[in-house]
């Protein structure tokens, strides 16, 4: 019905707001899309150090959420998720994790189902980022060889394409033995152990927006045979990906 509706809005968008019919019908129509460029607006001046910017450009794409309209609470969360993702993956790993920053308790998933507004998840996600901006000056953040670097540079980058150790090593006019050893001293982790971890997550990612069907992921995060990358996904996660999907 339409007041159940009008509820609905009024719950994710705040009490505050002043509800007219004809605003909820145009509004239920608006786009819920965002693009992989409205992660990195934020993710790149934080990986840069640029942490006010970063906090600045976030809290101005829950301006433009709530100016815009929309009204899928889940579509709010799944890009506050994808933004903490993006920040462990490409600011914080793989020297750190989130848990050394906020403990082993914390499951960013579960905070943000207890939130009921726009303005909440944004005020959470400003608090969010705050504590790991502190937490890595104060700390700062580990630095790898350049060489080390590049290579995770292209990991980011080519994760979808075939990579090899020996094709890396050499676009760094360097042997694969001293590459290998000083990835595994930096990182903690083997080359492909580095890469296969970072699919992983992607096609968590990917899985999580419910849009793409298990062969789909497959191919998008550099696996050729569905069956294997089940196989092995089952192996990394615990689950198959079918699971981890429905459990979401």
């Amino acid at each position: 019905t339409e007041a159940v509706k009008a509820t609905e809005y009024r719950t994710i968008m705040g009490w505050g707001s002043v509800l007219y019919l004809e605003d909820l019908q145009k509004k239920s129509k608006a786009a819920m899309v965002y693009s992989d460029e409205d992660i990195d607006d934020v993710i790149i001046p934080f990986k840069n150090g640029e942490y006010h910017k970063a906090k600045a450009i976030l809290r101005g794409k829950y301006i433009e959420f709530i100016e815009s309209g929309i009204i899928n609470i889940d579509y709010i969360r799944k890009f506050s998720l994808n933004v903490i993702f993006e920040i462990n993956v490409k600011v914080l790993k793989p020297n750190m994790e989130l848990d050394e920053i906020f403990g082993a308790d914390f499951l960013p998933n579960k905070e943000l189902h207890e939130l009921d507004t726009i303005e909440n998840m944004r005020d959470f996600m400003d608090g969010l980022v705050t504590k790991i901006a502190d937490y890595l000056t104060e700390h700062g953040k580990n630095k790898y060889k350049k060489e080390v670097a590049t290579a995770i540079e292209i990991i980011e980058k080519g994760y979808k394409s075939e990579l090899s150790v020996e094709n890396i090593a050499s676009s760094l006019f360097i042997s694969t033995s001293y590459f290998m050893h000083i990835f595994k001293k930096d990182t903690g982790m083997s080359f492909s152990e580095y890469l296969l971890k970072y699919r992983f997550e992607k096609a968590k990612e990917l899985l999580s927006t419910g849009r793409y069907k298990v062969y789909d992921v497959c191919k998008m995060v550099g696996f050729n045979d569905p069956k294997y990358f089940s196989k092995i996904f089952k192996r990394e996660t615990g689950v198959t990906p079918k699971k981890y999907t429905d459990s979401l």
